[in-house]
């Protein structure tokens, strides 16, 4: 059947509708090219006027948007082939896909909503379910090798695992934004889930007490939050910004005293790796998938202000690094290009394979 392959079908059926976010512009980037097929993007009825399929709209390729049969019956609920035209081969470029027998290549950002608590009630797939799409596919494709290794721990039968990174984005103009703070700063970026921890940021900056805190993201609303933005007790202020673009998020990388990046879950870590290309220091935790995308030109720390001779050697760390050649080099590792090449080989592979 592969051999009869007509169409590369991307299953976007399961996103939200934020945008831009990280996996959205992860698939507009892979987005850019075909792949031996076309482009087929498969959106749900809410996507349909909205940022993602805009963008999607100039890509190569066409979008079918799967709206509802009568009775209220979601078409996803059968097999997706039994909707569509053409055989094909399915990407599913966002962590999971909806029933197939088509031939899958399947990407998995993380699987932080089976390894944190904190998830629990959060995911619509019951990790038992979750495991079967993941069995299922003819490749898993991970996102760092920190993400490769939790799917074999979670699910040892799967043995067909490949690596794309995910790239960084093309950087730019910086553009000021409207509230700019005229003194130096932290920066936190991130939302408010619990493995962010905004509130070891908060802590870390306050024990620091040398800078503004200025947040980034995160659900402002949240009571947690608020309560942590309402209780600051900094010397200088702390700025809260909801939502800023990508022109204003580089001034915000490159005019920082350091990135504050406490998250204890990471399958990637992008913020963390902008602001290194800004050139700008880095203080995180040596978790998950950071020391793997990060390497050594983090301030790796703990985010402990209990010990004074601590904090303020992590002052002078930061006031000492500076941007290297060896970070340049590393970051040439993060190439969209070298990205999708390396998808276009898998694809390849899944077509030879399944023929």
């Amino acid at each position: 059947m592969p051999r009869r392959a007509k169409v590369l079908y991307w299953d976007l059926t399961q996103l939200g509708s934020g945008y831009p976010n990280g996996i959205a512009r992860f698939i507009v980037a892979m987005a850019e090219r075909e792949y031996g097929f076309p482009n087929t993007f498969l959106l749900p009825p809410w996507l349909e006027d909205g940022g993602l399929h805009r963008a999607l709209s100039s890509l190569p390729g066409r979008s079918i948007v799967m709206h509802r049969f009568p009775r209220r019956r979601y078409p996803w609920r059968w097999y997706l082939e039994q909707m569509l035209d053409d055989p094909g081969i399915l990407l599913a470029p966002a962590n999971v896909n909806r029933p197939t027998r088509m031939p899958t290549v399947l990407v998995v950002h993380d699987l932080i909503p089976y390894d944190d608590a904190d998830y629990a009630g959060l995911q619509n797939q019951p990790i038992d379910c979750y495991r079967a799409i993941v069995e299922r596919a003819t490749v898993v494709v991970a996102a760092s090798d920190y993400t490769a290794s939790r799917i074999t721990h979670r699910f040892p039968s799967v043995q067909r695992i490949r690596r794309v990174d995910h790239a960084l984005f093309p950087e730019p103009a910086e553009a000021v934004p409207t509230h700019a703070p005229t003194c130096p700063y932290y920066l936190f970026v991130g939302g408010a889930e619990n493995r962010k921890r905004l509130e070891d940021a908060v802590s870390l900056a306050t024990a620091l007490d040398d800078a503004a805190l200025v947040v980034v993201g995160g659900d402002f609303v949240d009571r947690t939050v608020g309560g942590l933005c309402a209780a600051w007790p900094g010397r200088m202020p702390l700025v809260t910004i909801p939502h800023c673009t990508d022109a204003e998020m580089v001034w915000w990388f490159r005019h920082c005293r350091a990135l504050l990046y406490p998250t204890r879950m990471e399958g990637f870590g992008l913020p963390a790796l902008e602001c290194l290309r800004a050139g700008r220091p880095v203080v995180a935790r040596p978790l998950s998938s950071l020391p793997e995308v990060l390497g050594s030109f983090a301030l790796w720390h703990d985010f402990s202000v209990s010990d004074a001779n601590g904090l303020e050697r992590l002052r002078v760390r930061i006031g000492q690094w500076t941007a290297s050649s060896a970070l340049t080099t590393h970051l040439t590792r993060y190439s969209w290009n070298r990205s999708r090449d390396a998808l276009a080989k898998i694809i390849d592979e899944v077509v030879d394979t399944c023929a």
